[in-house]
Order: structure tokens, then sequence, then C-alpha cells
């Protein structure tokens, strides 16, 4: 509705020079304000030029009002053009600005656990491109109630700490420090951090904020050397400054004793200084024994203690690690510990060695007499302090364990001590904070494999994530790091690897609750509609086993499934309708002959794990094509499937010529076998593009061959652990094969190649097929260039004691060029 003063600006020929006037009408408003416009043109009688009308709206933001002008005035006509790329020019600042605004605040609602989301930002951009001015009002009224329920919300949380920190809570009192971090965090709006620590942590706990750093090392003119010795020698003139490290009990003085021994250089002298420095941590007991290493570059002995405090027994279960000692004048760690089997952690000490000639993290952290030195002025937990120190020097999977399936142990069933266990691994390991674990807790749902993606990108030393680990507390966003968003992704749906898999895991995200909790029969039921009326659910059903056997779904109560909810999940949600559609899309058809022939052993044995036996068969593609028609009968893929199998197990394998990705192959193969061994953890530490001379299909038969065996074994004791390593020489790959099973059996100690033997099984009769036919097929690939060998398991330099294969196969071109 328009009234009568509107109607009279809008067609007076003199607004274009009153920006009042033309911010009044361009505000939408019914009847513009009688005063806002009297004082616009009082002052300013006879009003302003067009174009620095223009211009002063541009400045001001009101860029509604100035697109207006372009459009109506005369005067503006001949600069129309340039006017208007100014004004986008202009409308693309504010809205950069605005958005950069916004996502701070964002970051502050997050870190206080508001609701903000980036739709509000996207609303606000939207205003700026209009009105700057209002967008501006807006976004700061935003910020006022914001800043509002923090102080409100704070309120709450400060009264929470203090009555855990009543006299009625005596029992369980909050350590040390703990209320004036709490106080920091509050102040710095991370409230959502406060609330985690008191719901993940019983008062009473220890956490690494109540565990202050070692005092600087500050040495002025003085050297540790020298510091040492006018600790050791009171009869020695004095220098200023020394006694600041002072030991501060015996346990200490017993450390630097044992330290200045070292220059004797003899396993006495090796096995003392281990012994001092294992009570100096608070672990006694007897000396322990000292080697000579055949090299004559010191001693390896063990210590003791340093995982001695209660939060960090879970990441090493024994508490024992190795320690070597080196000799006087040894200044670089040897090689072959760096290098040794097993990447186990060690701590190395020496008088000459020092760590600053290593680049990266490897499995032996340095300890100098500069961090005894530090450590001798403390009096309580040394062995947080010393494990800080060598923690950052070594690998995350120095504490986690190198596989997924080794720091679920580690981080065990209760998500209340896992996001303990994590937040002492970042603080140990220099990576982060408990802000890093809270936002990894929550992209992740602490699965463990995508836990071990944050955490490797979190200690590198250029990576952006998570931020800076003190001192402000942000944790930059995960999404906004593309590199570690490709990462997780590339770790979760790589579980998938078939289309049957892949099809149940976006049915899932598709039906999931916002708890995370779904149906098989809700899975099946979406990804038949998007099928439009094909049969998926025999593969819907093969995929949510899948899924449960890798740990994207677990079981729940009555029945129902859920995910772990998590961020990642939430993120991937976005595309799940149109990805579930392109994986039904490449399901196979289930054919009528299939559903009446499914239960027949001889076709279940062509499909799935048990089908990478028989893929050298040549009636195997007739077979997968039969399998994938909607005509054939059951009677004619029954007997082609008998055909297949009788072809296996009767005639020599035919091997046609080609090359596979070794890397490839291996993963997929151990994806595949949880399916029928899901007790069965396959580590497959392969280099990625790497190709051997050797066809697809039959290097598929090879390591199925040999990764079936392993497992059949390992099922037989209660599951196990197979670990495949491949090593590049110049030519050739080694792929060595090991499990941690009960190993060959003695009837075949010294003539170990008796197990290639067609029909030698010591699994009754029927057997000994499989083995065979890896030594034929390889003999056929290249009798000059490829074998296999089995070797005694005392050959194993490892704890996977088992049976163990070498695998020799030619590298391709590309793997060599690689």
């Amino acid at each position: 509705m328009t009234t009568p003063l509107r109607d009279l600006l809008a067609s007076w020929p003199g607004r274009f020079r009153h920006p009042a006037v033309l911010i009044a009408l361009a505000d939408g408003t019914a009847d513009p304000d009688g005063k806002t416009l009297g004082d616009g043109l009082l002052g300013a009688l006879g009003g302003r030029r067009p174009d620095d009308v223009f211009d002063c709206l541009l400045q001001e933001g009101e860029f509604m009002a100035a697109d207006a002008m372009l459009q109506a005035c005369a005067e503006l006509a001949e600069t129309a053009e340039a006017r208007r790329a100014a004004l986008e020019a202009a409308r693309k600042r504010a809205d950069a600005a605005v958005r950069l605004e916004g996502k701070e605040l964002v970051r502050r609602a997050e870190a206080a656990g508001l609701e903000m989301g980036q739709d509000e930002v996207d609303g606000f951009a939207v205003v700026a491109r209009r009105r700057r001015p209002e967008a501006q009002r807006l976004m700061e009224e935003r910020a006022e109630a914001i800043d509002q329920a923090i102080e409100d919300e704070a309120r709450i949380l400060r009264a929470r700490i203090a009555a855990r920190s009543a006299d009625g809570e005596a029992d369980a009192p909050v350590p040390d420090g703990t209320s004036s971090d709490l106080e920091e965090l509050l102040q710095a709006g991370q409230l959502k951090i406060v609330r985690s620590r008191l719901a993940h942590e019983p008062a009473g706990a220890l956490f690494p904020e109540a565990v202050p750093s070692l005092r600087p090392a500050q040495w002025g003119k003085l050297t540790p050397e020298r510091v040492l010795q006018l600790i050791r020698d009171e009869t020695v003139q004095r220098d200023a400054g020394f006694a600041r490290w002072n030991p501060v009990d015996r346990h200490g003085r017993e450390l630097l004793d044992a330290y200045a021994g070292l220059e004797h250089n003899h396993e006495r002298s090796a096995a003392d200084f281990a012994a001092a420095l294992a009570g100096f941590l608070g672990s006694g007991g007897p000396v322990p024994r000292a080697d000579r290493r055949p090299y004559g570059d010191g001693f390896l002995t063990s210590l003791d203690g340093l995982f001695a405090e209660f939060p960090l027994r879970r990441l090493h279960t024994s508490g024992r690690i190795d320690l070597f000692v080196a000799r006087p004048e040894t200044r670089d760690v040897p090689v072959d510990l760096v290098d040794s089997a097993g990447q186990r952690p060690c701590v190395a000490i020496g008088p000459d060695l020092e760590p600053s000639g290593y680049l990266g993290r490897t499995n032996v952290a340095v300890v100098t007499l500069r961090d005894l030195l530090r450590l001798a002025t403390v009096r309580e937990r040394r062995a947080v302090l010393l494990l800080r120190r060598v923690a950052r020097q070594w690998p995350v999977t120095a504490l986690t364990g190198p596989t997924a399936q080794d720091f679920q142990r580690v981080l065990g069933t209760d998500r209340d001590v896992a996001w303990q266990t994590l937040r002492w691994i970042l603080d140990l390991t220099g990576a982060g904070d408990a802000g890093a674990a809270d936002a990894m807790a929550g992209c992740t749902g602490m699965d463990p494999g995508l836990l071990l993606v944050m955490l490797h990108a979190a200690v590198k030393p250029d990576g952006a994530w998570p931020g800076p680990a003190s001192g402000s507390r942000r944790v930059e966003p995960w999404e906004d790091q593309p590199q570690l968003v490709e990462a997780l992704e590339r770790e979760l749906l790589g579980r998938c690897t078939d289309p049957q898999t892949e099809a149940a895991f976006w049915a899932a995200l598709v039906v999931a609750g916002p708890d995370g909790t779904t149906s098989a029969q809700d899975m099946r039921v979406i990804a038949e509609a998007v099928a439009e009326g094909r049969n998926v659910d025999a593969p819907i059903a093969a995929g949510t086993e899948a899924l449960l056997a890798n740990g994207i779904l677990r079981g729940a109560a009555q029945g129902e499934l859920t995910l772990r909810n998590s961020g990642l999940e939430r993120r991937l949600w976005q595309r799940a309708d149109a990805e579930l559609a392109e994986a039904v899309e490449r399901i196979p058809a289930e054919t009528a002959a299939q559903a009446e022939c499914a239960v027949a052993p001889e076709v279940a044995m062509l499909t799935g794990w048990p089908a990478n036996r028989h893929l050298l068969a040549p009636s195997y593609p007739l077979f997968q094509r039969l399998a994938e028609t909607g005509s054939v009968k059951a009677e004619e893929l029954l007997d082609r499937a008998r055909a297949v199998l009788a072809e296996t197990a009767a005639s020599d394998p035919d091997v046609p010529v080609g090359t596979a990705a070794l890397h490839t192959v291996l993963t997929s193969l151990a994806a595949q076998l949880p399916s029928v061994h899901p007790d069965v953890h396959v580590d497959v530490r392969c280099p990625e593009d790497t190709w051997v001379s050797v066809d697809d299909a039959a290097l598929r038969v090879v390591f199925h061959e040999l990764l079936d065996n392993a497992a059949e074994a390992l099922t037989a004791q209660q599951g196990g652990t197979i670990r495949v390593d491949v090593a590049l020489e110049a030519y050739y790959a080694v792929v060595d094969v090991r499990d941690s099973g009960s190993g060959l059996p003695a009837e075949v100690r010294g003539r170990e190649r008796v197990v290639f033997r067609e029909g030698y099984s010591t699994r009754g009769a029927g057997r000994g097929a499989g083995l065979a036919r890896v030594m034929k097929i390889l003999q056929l690939v290249r009798p000059d260039f490829a074998e296999i060998r089995a070797l005694p398991s005392d050959a194993v330099p490892s704890t996977l004691r088992g049976a163990r294969f070498t695998v020799v196969l030619p590298l391709t071109d590309i793997g060599h060029a690689a």
C-alpha cells in the first residue's frame, strides 16, 4: 500500500540529490519517517550532485538504494556500466566481510555449545548485499545474545565446579589446579570443553592440565655437563645458577650418578642406569639385564615405570620398553634400531647421543642429560613428564598400536574411558588438548580407524589441524581441512568393498534417526524403493552383515542397529540419497535362478570370499554372466557352477599375462576376509601404486589361498592376526605373510617346502590343493623370478610367531618407476 508522501517523493525529480530520500524509498517501509526526511532535506538545501549521492550510498553500504538510483537517474546514464561494476564489487566485499565475522560467531557459539548454523550466516550475507548497516545491526544483536548465553551458562558451570569442591565431596576432591584451569576455559568461552571434562572425568582423576610442564631449560653460561659436575662434586668451585638444577631427593641424585657412570661403557653401568631410572619413576625392582650389541655401539636393556601413572597404563600393557644405552662418542641412533621389526617404541640415552639430527618421528626417542636435570628438580608425575618428552619423538602408533583393532583395545569399550585415553594421547604427543579431543570425538564417534586418521593429521609438523595446541585453545574445524576430510572419507568408505555394502551404508544413512539408530528392515525398504521394483533384499542383507563386521554398524537393543552418529556421517548424509541410487544401480540384478538355487553349496562357493579361489577357472566368466542375466534357468546356472568347481579341482590353472596393483588386491582381500572369518584381522602394509607383472585374477587366487589358509587355522584357536608386509627391491616385491597362530607343524621342520605338495594337508582328507595351486601359479608367471617360500616360525623377528610365507613377485615398469 502506498501513501501520498511516498507517491510524491517517488516522482520528485530532485530525489536523486538527497541520499536520505533514496534510502527511505528503498527501505520498503509504507511511509518514510518524516523527521529523517526533514533533517536530510534541510541539512543540504538544494541537495548534492547525483554522482556524489551515488558514491555516498556506496560508501555507507546502502546498495539497494544505489541500485535503484542507477536504474532511474538519467544523469548517471553515461557512467552507469562502470558504477554498476563498482556496486557489485562493494556487495561482494560486504558479503565476504559478513561471512568472515559470521564464521567467528559460529565458532564462539560452537565452543559454548550453542545453536548457530551456517544458514544464519547465509541470511546475514543476503541482508548485507542489500543494506550493510542492517546486516551489521543484526549481527551485533546476535553477538550480544551469544555473550549473554555464555555468561548465563558459565554461571551455572561455576556453581557445579564449586559443588564438586565442597566439603560434602571431600572423598572425591577436585585435583590441585583444576578450578583455576576450568575458570580459564570458562573465560575463554570454551563451555563445551568444561562440560565435557565435568561429564567424562570423575572428580579426583589425573588429567593433563594438572601436570605442569618441566622447568624451561635456561642454562646461561653453564652447560649440562658442567651442572652435573657441580652437583656431584662439592669440592669444585661453584658457578652461579647451578643450584636451581639440584635434585630434590635421593632418587634424582642416584639417577644422575648412574648417568655419570655411563662413561665406563660396560654392561653393569648400563643396567645400573636402567634400574636408577626405573626407581626415579617410582617403579622399583631388580636390576635388569643389559646385553652388549654386536655392533659395539652400546647396550640393550629394559625400562619399567614409564607408563606407571594410572591413566597411562592402557597405552602399554606390560609397561616395559627397550632402553638403548649408547657408548661414549656415539652421536646417532643406530639405523637398525630405528628400522627394527614391529617398530616397537624404544628410549635411547648416551653421553654424546643427541636428538637434534632426527627429522620426523621414529620409534626411538632420545633422552638427554638436559632432560634428566630438568626431571630431577620435580617430585611428582615424573613418568608423565618423561613420557611427554619421548612420546613427542615417537610416531602416534607407539601409543595407539599400528592398526584400528590395536587402537580399539587401547581405548576399550567405555566411552568416557576412551575419551580420557584419547585426551592423554593428544597431550603426550603434543598434538592437541581437550578441545581437539572433543573435535575428534564429534567427528568420528570414537571410531578407532577414523581417530587414527585424525591423530596422524594432528602430529604432522606442517598440518593445519587441530590448530593451536595452547594459548587460544582454538581448534580449527575439521570440515575446513579438505585433505583431512578426504582422508576420513577414504578410510570410512574404503570399508565398503562392494556395491552391496556401499548400498547398505548409504541406506543406513538415509533412514537413520537423529541418534543414529536404524534397522535392517528400514534399510531394505528404502533400497527397494530406490531400486524401482528390483529385489535387492539379499544384497542389502549381505551388505548389512559386512557393515556389522567392519564396525560401521553396531547392534543395539531390540534388534535395532546404530551408526556411530559421527560428524563425518552427518556430513555424508547430505549426499546419501544420490549415492544410494548409484550403489543400488551397481548391484547385479538378482535373478529367479539365483533365488531358486542360492542355497546350493556349489553356487555359494562361487560368491563372496570363496569365489576368489576360482577366478582362473575357464568357465568362471561364463558363470558370472549367467548369474547376472535374468533369463537363465536355475538348472543351467547350477550346472555351470559345478563345471567351474571341477575345473578348479582337476586342471592346472590357466594364467593369462597381465599386471595388477598389489596394494589394491591385498587391501580388497583383507576387507573381504572378515565376512567368513570375523575373528581374524588382516594388517596390510604395502606401498601404494605397487604394480607387479602378474594378472589381477591370478594374484587374487594366490593371496586368497594364503590368507584363507592362515585364517582357517586362526579361527580354530578363537581368532588372531595376519600381517602382510611388502618390501620393494630393485626389480621385485617381497611379500611376507605371517600370522599369530601356532605355526607350521613339527613334522615339516627343516623341510617346509613339503606344504606345497599336491594333496599334503594336516586338516584331513580332501585337502591340500590350495598351497599347491599357489606354487603352480607362480611357476607359470615367471619360473626364474616369481617364487614362494615357507619359513620356520622362529625365523620371524616379530611377535607373530605363527606360519610364515614369503612371495617374491616381479615388479612392472610402472611399479619400478613408482
